[in-house]
């Protein structure tokens, strides 16, 4: 997964995103976070990373908050904008993304892209454009199908 998050910094510096800060959805994308966070550090960057909080019960599981604000609390509280790039594995519909944005908008962060390792193509995109954000992803479940799942770095 930290491979993924080297490869989706790369992607995000290739697209020249705006981020002031990141936040990886619990599970996958906590470790894509981190494995993001490594490669802009090697690249001279210190990119915050905003923590989100999943509690898990029996078969229940759901975001339910923010552990750790990254220092942006007091700024938080004083109106600023955050923007936060958010990052997970992939996406088929959105809705199982609708957790995570909805505790990061709660607590007044705002989101403007979604990066994923792979799109599903089945809905996700239009699901994110409608809540006012864009869904960003290298590739797709058809193209890696396609070819082979070989994929190059931008």
């Amino acid at each position: 997964m930290r491979r993924i998050g080297a490869f989706l910094y790369r992607y995000a510096k290739h697209l020249n995103l705006h981020y002031d800060a990141i936040a990886g959805l619990p599970n996958a994308g906590t470790l894509i976070a981190k494995g993001f966070k490594e490669a802009a550090k090697k690249d001279g960057r210190n990119v915050p990373m905003v923590v989100l909080h999943k509690e898990e019960e029996g078969e229940r599981r759901e975001i339910v908050g923010v552990i750790d604000y990254a220092g942006f609390h007091d700024q938080l509280a004083e109106g600023k904008e955050i923007v936060i790039l958010v990052l997970d594995d992939l996406i088929t519909h959105g809705k199982t993304k609708e957790e995570g944005l909805r505790v990061l908008e709660r607590d007044k962060f705002t989101v403007r892209d979604v990066l994923v390792f792979m799109d599903r193509e089945q809905g996700g995109t239009a699901y994110l454009r409608e809540r006012g954000q864009t869904l960003r992803a290298p590739t797709t479940l058809r193209w890696a199908v396609q070819h082979g799942g070989n994929t190059r770095v931008p």
